[in-house]
């Protein structure tokens, strides 16, 4: 199986709180992500969730999955 991680950081003139709130609210990323259509929690868990997403480039769609452990404000 293939598995694959990613960690950035940036400064930004906002909350640990606001920005953890945002970043952990996923089923809104296609209101202000251009490239995500689509995404939905599919199964809740105390201190996580699993989505299903889109990301659509012109006529190119990929469809992924993904698990995102939540530790509410510190990290997602």
């Amino acid at each position: 199986m293939f598995h694959k991680s990613h960690r950035e950081s940036r400064v930004v003139a906002t909350s640990v709180e606001r920005m953890f709130d945002l970043v952990a609210d996923v089923e809104r990323y296609p209101e202000f992500l251009p490239l995500i259509r689509e995404a939905r929690i599919f199964r809740r868990h105390e201190n996580a969730y699993e989505t299903e997403q889109s990301l659509a480039l012109g006529l190119m769609t990929h469809r992924f999955r993904t698990r995102t452990m939540l530790d509410r404000p510190r990290g997602i």
